[in-house]
């Protein structure tokens, strides 16, 4: 919520060092407020041993990015009066091979770290 806030105020914060209310009301704004669950979210799970297990650890990065495609698809669909076609067609769809590398990469990468810093004392 912090990070909304600072945006708001003006700080560079968002995608493109872009601050301000425009971002927050605009087509991005679902995206940013999804952010807010999906960390709520995943940090949950983290705080349960998610975050131990390379599957569990894809699942609740899954959920994350869920949780923020979700609120960006509702407010293109429904905020911004787009549909839910095109919300689809320029909101869900593009980001999607993304989102499944970025889990991959993710839920692999940080056990293999935490083992690494874990063994260094």
């Amino acid at each position: 919520m912090a990070y909304l806030a600072e945006g708001a105020l003006g700080w560079p914060v968002f995608a493109g060092s872009v601050g301000g209310l425009a971002p927050l009301l605009g087509p991005t704004a679902g995206y940013l407020f999804g952010f807010v669950a999906a960390a709520y979210a995943v940090g949950w799970l983290s705080e349960r041993g998610w975050d131990r297990s390379v599957p569990r650890l894809f699942l609740a990065m899954g959920l994350g990015h869920i949780l923020i495609l979700a609120a960006g698809f509702a407010w293109l669909a429904f905020g911004m009066k787009l549909g839910v076609e095109k919300a689809w067609l320029v909101g869900i769809a593009p980001f999607i091979a993304a989102s499944l590398i970025k889990n991959a990469l993710g839920a692999t990468l940080i056990p293999a770290l935490r083992h690494v810093l874990d063994r260094r004392g």
